[in-house]
This record gives structure tokens, sequence and C-alpha cells, in this order.
């Protein structure tokens, strides 16, 4: 860790955070967008490779696909994505029930398709590369596919039914019906982004 930390001082406008212990998906991304204070956010997680040089040309670009759809998928991934403040403000932010690994992701396109009925744009491109699950958490029961938690698989099962008609079909196989209301884990992000001026004067 602290040869991470020190190669980062290297750097230019980087701000680490650093967790004690375990956290998912939904909290480190949502913990992610809020230092990063931006109107605009591309997420990256640990399993994906950019290519600097490419990136550079395609950055404008994304951000105004993202700025356009609020939500951007790449390579039909969410392990890279980019999203937008506006529709954190209108969407939510990602929704920290799923305290482990998987499903968040199929979560946040349902709720996506139900607030703009439409699905996230996708945009394939040649910028990142996923090179897998390499770096998982391996101390972390895992569903019987091995690769998601095995909590966040129970908890969508209790969060979703299949027995509703007219219900979105967002990422899953089959139509599906949220059960449980939705929870602004950061009920005051929304606030402080509006008043961060006043409280600079």
């Amino acid at each position: 860790m602290q040869e991470f930390l020190k190669e980062l001082g290297k750097f230019s406008n980087i701000y680490p955070t650093a967790f004690s212990n375990f956290h998912g998906c939904a909290e480190m991304w949502n913990t992610g967008i809020i230092n990063a204070d931006s109107d605009y956010f591309i997420i990256l997680n640990d399993d994906i490779y950019v290519y600097p040089k490419l990136i550079k040309s395609k950055l404008a670009f994304i951000r105004e696909l993202v700025s356009q759809n609020g939500l951007v998928t790449f390579n039909r991934s969410f392990s890279h994505f980019g999203i937008s403040s506006k529709c954190i403000e209108e969407v939510g932010f990602f929704d920290e029930h799923f305290l482990g690994i998987g499903e968040e992701d199929r979560d946040y396109f349902y709720r996506y398709e139900s607030r703009y009925l439409r699905k996230p744009h996708n945009f394939y491109t040649d910028v990142f590369y996923n090179f897998g699950d390499e770096s998982r958490d391996n101390e972390i029961e895992k569903n019987n596919t091995g690769k998601y938690s095995r909590f966040n698989t129970t908890i969508q099962k209790e969060f979703y039914s299949t027995e509703s008609e007219g219900s979105i079909q967002g990422r899953y196989e089959f139509p599906v019906r949220r059960l449980n209301e939705y929870l602004n884990p950061r009920p005051l992000w929304k606030f402080r982004r509006s008043n961060y001026k006043r409280l600079n004067e």
C-alpha cells in the first residue's frame, strides 16, 4: 500500500481514498463520485487497462456521450462506464444494499430504464481492455458462478419479482419488477452541490 501511494505522489490531481476492510462495488462507486466533485465521471474497475494515447483522442467524445445520455457503458460492461451528476440526481446513487460484488449494475440499469424509458447508451471502443477477474477478492463468499457475492444474489432475489405484467426487463433475461423502494444512501448530495458556492463565499 505504501509503495502504491508513493507512486501516486508522482502525479498531480490524484486523491486516493482507502478503506480498512472490504467494501462493495456500489459503495466504492458512490464514494468515488462524491469525492470527484465533478459533473461527469468515468468509473474504471480494477480489471480495466486504459490505453493512454487512445483515451486522449476520445475523451471529449465520451464526455459528450455521457452528457447526452446520462449513463454510457463501454463495450457492454459495467466494469467501465461513464455517468453524469444529472443522472445521479434523477436516477439516484448505486444501491448500497448490495454490500458485495454483483447485481448493483443490473439494479441501476433497471432503475435507469424505469426513469427514462430507454436503455443506457453503449459505446464500443478500443480505449479500454477488460482483462477479467484476476484481482477479485477470494475471501468473499461467491454464488455458484464463482464471480459474484452470494449476499448480493440473495438481495437481488428479495428486491425483484418476475411475477408482474408490464414490467421492465432492464439487463435481466426476462421482465422484472423491483419490490423494494430505492433509498438514496446520500440524500444531501444534491443540496451540497447546489450550495457549495455559498459555503465558500
